[in-house]
């Protein structure tokens, strides 16, 4: 704190980008990317229409601003956000392993099913199949797991639960895909509720949602989940 607003960060900013542009490249990203060292820049502003939001006390616009002033703007064309939701005063749906539910039978994945759900992914979201390959998810380590919910013995949607892998007392879930084919059945509320009842179960004390975008905040929404950060997702285009 003590060493803010000396013209610190700027200095280190502008040598980055006087290091990118001799290189080469025409443009520079924050958290961007198949690799980054931030998921974007941390902000309560709101680029575009929201809902369901609570955002952390204390979070500003004093981040983005900061790179807005030095020529970047928010590449994507939605909000970018993380999402939470307090357990303690949260009332979870019924769940149980291989219950039914408007239709559809929800389940945790074994290692047999791991083709399957793939299969569900690569049809609902080919960007997440990347991440459902572990093995490691079918069966073998309670504390990361894959819910399937199948509809006349074929996977029609999937998600992955994870618990403390963010924090200790903090449960996540994500990358929740359900094939096009199976959408409007309220399969992606449903397996995040009966999930989110997983975590509640297992003693945890919030629910985590990282890294999703505008459209999902309604979804997660329905389930209990609230906007808690925004980010920026930072670029700046050099001129030729």
């Amino acid at each position: 704190m003590a060493h803010r607003r000396q013209g610190l960060g700027a200095a280190l900013l502008a040598e980055t980008e006087g290091l990118i542009r001799a290189a080469g490249y025409r443009r520079v990203v924050v958290g961007a990317g198949e690799d980054y060292l931030t998921p974007g820049v941390p902000t309560s502003k709101r680029y575009y229409p929201a809902e369901n939001e609570a955002l952390y006390p204390g979070l500003t616009e004093e981040a983005s601003r900061f790179f807005e002033k030095r020529g970047y703007t928010h590449s994507w064309d939605c909000n970018c956000f993380d999402m939470r939701l307090t357990l303690a005063d949260w009332n979870p749906p019924a769940w149980r392993n291989g219950m039914a539910l408007d239709g559809a039978v929800y389940r945790w994945a074994e290692p047999e099913d791991r083709a399957a759900a793939c299969a569900c992914v690569e049809d609902a979201w080919p960007e997440f199949t990347r991440y459902y390959k572990s093995e490691s998810l079918y069966g073998g380590d309670p504390a990361r797991r894959v819910m399937i919910a199948e509809v006349g013995g074929l996977v029609a949607g999937a998600l992955m639960v994870s618990l403390e892998a963010e924090g200790p007392g903090l449960g996540s879930v994500g990358c929740t895909a359900v094939r096009p084919a199976f959408r409007g059945r309220h399969i992606a509320v449903n397996l995040v509720r009966l999930s989110t009842a997983h975590l509640k179960a297992s003693s945890m004390r919030d629910a985590f949602l990282g890294y999703t975008y505008s459209g999902l905040d309604h979804m997660y929404g329905y389930a209990g989940y609230k906007i808690c950060a925004y980010y920026m997702m930072a670029e700046k285009r050099f001129e030729a």
